[in-house]
């Protein structure tokens, strides 16, 4: 139960990567978060997330899939892109030796955005080195447990409607990816305006309320 996520100092630091992290640590049940960055970003949503209370930073991030399963491959735990939010906890994932997501099941496509491993992982082992076009065929030769799209592509790469207010259901779903490279001027207020609006009034709230919670293993979260 540790999430992993890079940022790359070449990129803005937005209030979509911040609502990402909080809503790791609310709903997630994650016991670490980790940000490796390459780095220092600027600006206020940067200055905020580095003052999170329980989040880890690394300075170590290099570019592409490869570093990220390295690090899954050495460490484990789960990798994520900045631009999810999390809706529910991943308890039930966590068993697995490996979880990966369908992006496109009539493309047979899965998505690298987020991923799961224990240490030493075979699955993750055959992907080093892999296109996203590989891990398909891939994951039928390895131990990895496969989601179904809606569990963390609930909204389709090509949806064009989702941001003007047309309704997805989440209902099976753990995390949203929002896809970021193709809205990069996606802010909080116009997600607001989604589907995720009453999600991100529950982010903002939890951290204005200060909960303590109690994690597996005894780690108090305020």
């Amino acid at each position: 139960m540790v999430f992993r996520f890079c940022y790359y100092r070449e990129n803005a630091f937005t209030d979509v990567h911040l609502l990402c992290l909080r809503s790791c640590q609310q709903f997630t049940n994650a016991h670490r978060v980790v940000v490796h960055y390459n780095g220092n970003g600027e600006g206020p949503h940067w200055d905020t997330a580095r003052a999170l209370p329980g989040v880890e930073w690394i300075h170590d991030a290099e570019e592409g899939l490869d570093f990220r399963l390295r690090t899954l491959e050495r460490e484990g735990g789960f990798f994520a892109e900045l631009d999810f939010v999390f809706l529910k906890s991943f308890e039930a994932l966590r068993h697995h030796k490996a979880v990966i997501g369908i992006q496109s099941l009539d493309k047979q496509k899965l998505c690298s955005a987020l991923i799961g491993a224990v240490p030493g992982c075979a699955f993750i082992k055959a992907c080093i080195g892999a296109s996203e076009d590989e891990l398909w065929n891939i994951a039928k030769t390895q131990d990895v447990h496969v989601v179904r799209r809606p569990v963390f592509y609930p909204l389709c790469w090509s949806n064009r409607t989702f941001f003007k207010g047309k309704q997805i259901s989440l209902k099976n779903s753990v995390a949203i990816h929002l896809w970021e490279p193709l809205h990069p001027d996606l802010t909080v207020e116009a997600l607001g305006r989604t589907v995720l609006g009453p999600v991100i009034k529950e982010i903002i709230d939890g951290e204005k309320q200060a909960i303590v919670t109690c994690r597996p293993g005894g780690t108090l979260v305020f």
